[in-house]
């Protein structure tokens, strides 16, 4: 009988001990779920998303969770149940908190956009035997006497220290002229900055050119963009908070405010200067909740803000800096832009790989000329490549480049459907890694994260009317070659609407587009 009850004894003190040490376990992974909580809670609050009422709702949540959990470990089956809750929500929010610093990380490479680059090189023939600037050094260069001067006369200082040789180039009135002499051997190599080769794109006996020439040298020249300060569109007075949350959202001190997005078809960093392709008004009204998106066709005929009146394509504004786009659709419609988003078509050729592919509405049947893949009516699956064909081509189509347009808005929605499908979170940093090394905006990391948290706290729905103007082809002679190019005439009574659509949304009035 004492044998039996020195064995109770033993048995009842191995359980307490068993039960002791999962208890001091469950306390230990309450500890790690609550630092796994503050370091969730930090990189929120970094993050800046969310309004005061929500932080108190996740602090408050993280902390009696936690308590509850730590609390619970008193009773077997319970404490057993919350240390798998306490590890799975530990791993919830390790991962939650990788996203969030890899989400922080990308609006900080993208946003605050105060330089751009402009990529000026020696171009020779194809076939000259000419390899370096080493081999240049008796020869005679070419330059622009005004296209571009600044960036060429720093790139012809940075030549002339590399060779050590003195140069005397000979000067030229523009592009066409310049590579003409190139043509024609007058020169044996010219300065000039990359962007300009492609306002030849068409022309006759031109168009070809960068298949006749070759960059021997290059040099990427960062210079700053000077703001245009156009933060207060209704001269109201500026908030000291402008993502206050209890009232009504304020966009640097307005309620109303207009983005302007460029897209450019090159490699590289979205902040070298090149064509803008895409150039769209986004004007946002937070208090009547509508969104006003216009379109304004690539070659638009207008006088840029840097041609003292001259007329030119749209798209060629591109060529001299993103503020120059900016100035001359301000010019255009009567309006102050306040940010700029800068988007590389090129460089989504990654995004969507590592998407997976997307399915994009194709509304012809056509096949592009420069892919591989024969698009029919409806939706068609395809990669990074063979989405760049689709939104490139323009041939293809009667309306041309208003088609072309068309089809890059589809790519962007279709992109926005599988982004916010759930195979996008097993492979979230490397799509967000290729998202920000293809768009670069004017727009601060507060300015932004200040949008997400306007919708956060009131989840209303959006109003999107869209409207595109439009006009009459023709060949004429722009600011950028003096030599007859094909341009869109803009039909006035398109620019006029638009301009009263912008009214109407300034106005706190609604906007139906007919």
């Amino acid at each position: 009988m004492e044998e039996k009850e020195i064995l109770n004894e033993v048995n009842g003190s191995g359980k307490d001990k068993a039960r002791r040490i999962l208890m001091y376990i469950g306390w230990g992974l309450s500890a790690v779920l609550l630092v796994c909580g503050i370091m969730l809670i930090s990189r929120v609050m970094k993050l800046n998303v969310l309004t005061t009422p929500y932080m108190v709702i996740l602090i408050a949540s993280v902390i009696v969770v936690t308590g509850v959990i730590a609390f619970l470990q008193k009773w077997m089956v319970s404490g057993i149940i919350t240390k798998i809750i306490a590890i799975a929500m530990s791993v919830i929010m390790v991962i939650g908190s990788r996203y969030l610093g890899a989400t922080s990380k990308a609006l900080d490479k993208m946003s605050g956009m105060k330089t751009q680059i402009d990529n000026v090189c020696v171009y020779v023939l194809k076939d000259s035997t000419y390899e370096s600037l080493d081999d240049l050094k008796d020869a005679t260069f070419g330059i622009s006497q005004t296209l571009d001067r600044t960036n060429t006369d720093k790139a012809l200082d940075m030549i002339v220290s590399e060779i050590k040789t003195s140069l005397v180039p000979k000067e030229y009135q523009g592009a066409m002229q310049l590579i003409d002499a190139l043509y024609n051997k007058e020169v044996d190599a010219i300065v000039l900055n990359s962007s300009f080769l492609s306002v030849f794109e068409g022309v006759d006996n031109y168009s070809d050119v960068e298949d006749r020439i070759r960059s021997v040298w290059s040099a990427d020249i960062k210079t700053d963009i000077v703001d245009n300060n156009n933060n207060n569109n209704n001269n109201e007075e500026p908030t000291s908070d402008p993502y206050d949350q209890y009232k009504n959202f304020l966009y640097g001190g307005d309620d109303v405010f207009t983005l302007y997005v460029s897209g450019i078809d090159t490699n590289g960093s979205p902040m070298v200067n090149r064509n803008s392709d895409v150039n769209i008004l986004i004007t946002v009204n937070t208090k009547t909740r509508q969104i006003l998106m216009i379109n304004t066709p690539r070659d638009f005929y207008v006088p840029l803000s840097i041609s003292n009146g001259v007329k030119d394509k749209l798209t060629h504004a591109g060529c001299y800096g993103i503020q120059v786009s900016v100035d001359t659709l301000e010019m255009l419609y009567g309006v102050n832009i306040d940010d700029y988003i800068k988007i590389n078509f090129t460089g989504f050729v990654d995004v969507i790989d590592e998407l997976g592919g997307v399915d994009v509405y194709s509304e012809y049947d056509f096949m592009p000329r420069h892919g591989t893949q024969h698009f029919t009516v409806g939706y068609n699956h395809v990669n990074g490549t063979e989405a760049l064909g689709f939104v490139r081509e323009r041939y293809s189509f009667g309306s041309g480049d208003r088609q072309r347009g068309k089809n890059q808005m589809a790519l962007i929605k279709a992109m926005i459907n599988k982004c916010v499908s759930t195979d996008t979170l097993l492979n979230y940093e490397n799509i967000l890694g290729a998202v920000s090394s293809s768009i670069a905006t004017s727009m601060t990391t507060d300015e932004i994260t200040g949008l997400v948290k306007m919708q956060l706290s009131d989840m209303k729905g959006w109003d999107i009317q869209t409207y595109s103007v439009d006009g009459k082809g023709d060949n004429l002679m722009t600011f950028s070659l003096t030599a007859p190019n094909y341009v869109m005439v803009p039909t006035q009574s398109t620019v006029d609407m638009a301009k009263e659509y912008l009214r109407q949304i300034y106005a706190g009035e609604t906007v139906q587009v007919q």
